[in-house]
C-alpha cells in the first residue's frame, strides 16, 4: 500500500487544520488506496527539516507540508516565511519525491506564495 506523509505546523492551528482536513478529504476521494500519516511540528519554521526527515525515511511516496505565517507587526514573519519557502523549494530532487507548500504570509510581501 502506498503511503503519504502530511506534516503541519501547530501555530494558528484552526486554520492549518482546515488545510489538513481539506487535503485528507480530497485525497481520500481521489486516492482511496493510499494511506496518509499525519505529523505535527511546533511551527512553520520546523516544517522543512521534518519534511526532509520523513522523505529520507523511505516510507513515503510524497511529503506534504502545511503552515501559516502571519504578519503580526514584527519582522520575524518575513524571515520565517522566507526560510520555510526557500528551504522547501530548494531541496534537491532526490531528497523529496513530492512537495506541496501551503505556507502563507502577508499577501503584500513579494515573498508570499499561494499554495501549489
Amino acid at each position: 500500500m502506498t503511503a503519504v506523509a502530511f506534516v503541519h505546523a501547530c501555530w494558528h492551528r484552526e486554520l492549518v487544520e482546515g488545510c489538513r482536513d481539506g487535503f485528507l478529504q480530497t485525497f481520500a476521494e481521489t486516492e482511496p488506496d493510499t494511506t496518509v500519516d499525519v505529523f505535527e511540528v511546533p511551527g512553520s519554521f520546523e516544517l522543512p527539516l521534518h519534511a526532509l526527515k520523513l522523505a529520507r525515511s523511505g516510507r513515503y511516496e510524497a511529503v506534504v507540508a502545511a503552515g501559516l505565517v502571519v504578519d503580526g507587526g514584527i519582522y520575524r514573519h518575513e524571515f520565517v516565511a522566507a526560510a520555510v519557502i526557500d528551504d522547501l523549494g530548494e531541496r534537491p530532487p532526490h531528497s523529496l519525491t513530492c512537495s506541496r507548500q501551503a505556507v502563507a504570509s502577508d499577501p503584500r510581501s513579494p515573498r508570499s506564495v499561494a499554495p501549489h
